[in-house]
């Protein structure tokens, strides 16, 4: 259970260890745009799913099951001096996002999914024309929701 005021169960990250694609379902991905195929592999943090736009001028999306030994602590310690930076809740589970970039055009949501591991979301937008007006934390919140949704029990 999650340290949390109202008691939240461990997300169960291991169904989607071999499928990290699967994620996000066809409709959601839909949502976030024209996207190519998507990309499953091994990321330095666990596995990944990685979504490029059919055009360079739209967001690439990614989503990382953080099971090698980070934890969102361990994270939220090595980002918490990032350019942005802010706490949030991600339905219902602690949560941050953060960019160690310009704080503009990119950023990555941290969803707290047991006292093992994590949940790391990561929008790309810097070659868009709307990086400059748009909150990439505020789109890799939504995404976070969406693969909270289909992780909870």
């Amino acid at each position: 259970m999650r340290g949390t005021a109202t008691a939240l169960p461990d997300l169960d990250l291991s169904k989607f260890t071999n499928e990290p694609c699967a994620l996000l379902t066809p409709a959601q991905v839909a949502g976030l745009g024209t996207l190519k195929t998507p990309e499953p592999r091994q990321a330095p943090l666990g596995p990944q799913c990685r979504w490029d736009p059919q055009k360079v001028t739209k967001p690439a999306y990614s989503v990382t099951l953080a099971t090698k030994g980070q934890t969102m602590e361990s994270l939220r310690e090595k980002f918490k001096d990032a350019t942005k930076y802010r706490e949030t809740v991600v339905s219902g589970y602690p949560a941050f996002s953060y960019d160690a970039g310009d704080g503009k055009g990119m950023c990555n949501t941290v969803v707290d999914s047991s006292h093992k591991d994590a949940i790391v979301v990561n929008v790309i937008g810097e070659f868009t024309k709307a990086a400059e007006n748009t909150d990439y934390c505020d789109v890799a919140e939504m995404v976070a929701a969406s693969v909270v949704a289909n992780v909870k029990p």
